[in-house]
């Protein structure tokens, strides 16, 4: 299990980058079965929503979408101290399958039905 901060989701999937010098990089191309869990983090405790998204990333070639990235992550370099443009990779969730919920379906997760997208 690993945290990926999300990048972008439109109607065409689900965005992260990741740096090609990273262990989890390797894993993901080797492996690219995912879960990912989004959570509304809301105030109350009573109020939380999740959506459970499961399906195969993919990775992408695509110079303009490195380069959203880098843009909107700059500030990585200014931490790192060194530039990371070049390691800049972008997967996208396409297909899969996506659980909502909230804790008064916490007893019966397991009657939700998926949707498939």
């Amino acid at each position: 299990m690993r945290a990926l901060l999300q990048f972008k989701a439109d109607e065409t999937g689900f965005y992260y980058s990741l740096m090609s010098m990273k262990r989890v990089f390797d894993q993901l191309e080797k492996n690219p079965k995912a879960e990912i869990c989004c959570f509304n983090n809301p105030s109350e405790l009573a109020h939380s929503k999740m959506m459970r998204i499961t399906g195969k990333l993919e990775l992408l070639d695509d110079d303009q979408l490195r380069e959203e990235v880098y843009k909107s992550r700059g500030f990585l370099e200014q931490i790192t101290g060194r530039s990371l443009k070049q390691y800049i990779e972008v997967f996208r969730l396409s297909t899969g399958e996506a659980v909502f919920w909230t804790l008064k379906d916490a007893g019966g997760e397991r009657e939700i039905t998926p949707l498939k997208f």
